[in-house]
């Protein structure tokens, strides 16, 4: 594959498993499969290995469902961190702090995205699991869903935390859902770098029509095995892994959404790049 001379790091989101063992009523994506996906550690390394050859270091989410679940967890951990990728990894530390402590080989360039949940987890063992990997070098960054069962607990929750990560605060995620009633819906958004709610979508915009970089500087892996890469209508799927195809430009954005903003995808207009993909 092609460089695109982009010196912007190249973004992963792996969903590695779909599968749970925890059953959140406020879970956005309620599809619990029972069996995990295949995944060979040799494409695995010539996957990664030939986008790093091209642009460099990437920056890699693994998720799921819960990722550590995954029996190629430890494996596929040991093999991105220690290519020198930087990677965030969404647990709800269920296994507990094992999987990270034994197959992490650059544990500084480990964050994980640590979530309590009360009605699965206790923190009796969730805090000494955080204590214990911050001693190691992890980053961990605990946050707490908004649900309002949740809610009156959480300064307790954060108390107990402190116990054994003193000034750890919870980050507060949003609840975006139905609870007796009531609808909890995700909060409107402006522009990137503006104050007030953008108005009418991309297209109603004409001039002011934005580029995302989603599928030249951005892509995730489902746990299906498909390659996504928001960038027009509709997700576009389709490539199987291990087979990853970039674009070399950035595209119209054909959607109002905020993934964007997320994985700082916008753009001013299309690269100076060639048409064509590069693969």
């Amino acid at each position: 594959m092609a460089s695109t001379g982009n010196a912007k790091p190249l973004g992963c989101a792996w969903y590695l498993t779909g599968v749970c063992n925890y059953d959140c009523p406020y879970c956005y994506d309620q599809a619990k499969p029972q069996v995990h996906p295949s995944i060979r550690m040799a494409d695995v390394a010539g996957v990664f290995g030939a986008l790093q050859e091209a642009r460099g270091p990437l920056e890699i989410a693994l998720t799921g469902g819960e990722p550590t679940l995954h029996p190629a967890f430890g494996d596929i951990l040991a093999y991105l961190s220690g290519a020198g990728h930087d990677l965030v990894i969404s647990t709800n530390l269920s296994c507990g702090p094992e999987p990270f402590l034994e197959a992490a080989r650059q544990p500084s360039r480990c964050s994980l995205n640590a979530s309590f949940h009360p009605s699965h987890a206790d923190m009796r063992e969730f805090g000494p699991a955080v204590r214990r990997l911050l001693d190691a070098g992890f980053r961990v960054v605990p946050s707490y869903v908004m649900y309002p069962p949740n809610v009156e607990a959480l300064p307790r929750h954060e108390a107990e935390l402190h116990a054994f990560a003193p000034g750890l605060a919870f980050g507060r995620m949003a609840f975006l859902g139905e609870w007796q009633g009531r609808h909890y819906p995700l909060a409107p958004q402006g522009e990137p770098g503006s104050e007030s709610p953008a108005a009418g979508s991309p297209g109603e915009r004409g001039a002011q029509a934005r580029y995302c970089r989603a599928g030249q500087d951005y892509f995730a892996v489902l746990w299906t095995g498909e390659i996504a890469r928001c960038v027009a209508g509709a997700p576009l799927t389709g490539d199987r892994w291990p087979t990853v195809r970039l674009v070399d430009r950035a595209l119209p954005c054909a959607l109002d959404c905020h993934c964007a903003d997320m994985h700082r995808l916008w753009a001013d207009g299309p690269s100076d790049a060639e048409d064509g993909e590069t693969t």
